[in-house]
């Protein structure tokens, strides 16, 4: 099994959102995109079951001489987020799809709603009181 240093798994965290991102942002085909999303959830989906094993296994965590830490309660929390946070991203990418399929969303630009329109589908009828 891979296994990242763990004196480096605090940075890699914060840094892979924060790459995906610029990645995502600098790249024009639709496709290339999802792999790139896809790509970045998944390694953080990983980074963060890494610090979790590593938790269970040594009890803490430390990094930037003792400012961050990893206990017990961060791991459960950490596990929680990457599952969850991957399990969205996933589902996001198929949804972007049929959003950008329907026309709400037009590929690299985001369809904003008329002046004096709100964002919801649903229009709530307004009754004179």
């Amino acid at each position: 099994m891979i296994e990242v240093e763990k004196s480096i798994l605090f940075y890699l965290l914060l840094a892979v959102p924060l790459a995906t991102s610029f990645l995502a942002f600098g790249i024009k085909p639709r496709r290339v995109v999802e792999a790139v999303h896809f790509a970045g959830i998944s390694i953080e989906a990983f980074l963060s079951l890494q610090m979790v094993q590593y938790v269970i296994r040594e009890e803490r965590l430390f990094a930037l001489g003792d400012m961050l830490y990893a206990d017990s309660l961060v791991a459960i929390l950490l596990l929680i987020i990457g599952v969850v946070g991957f399990l969205n991203g996933f589902y996001s990418i198929g949804h972007m799809r049929y959003d950008i399929s329907r026309g709400e969303i037009v590929s690299g630009k985001i369809k904003l709603p008329e002046k004096g329109k709100d964002f919801s589908p649903v229009r709530l009828r307004k009754y004179p009181l």
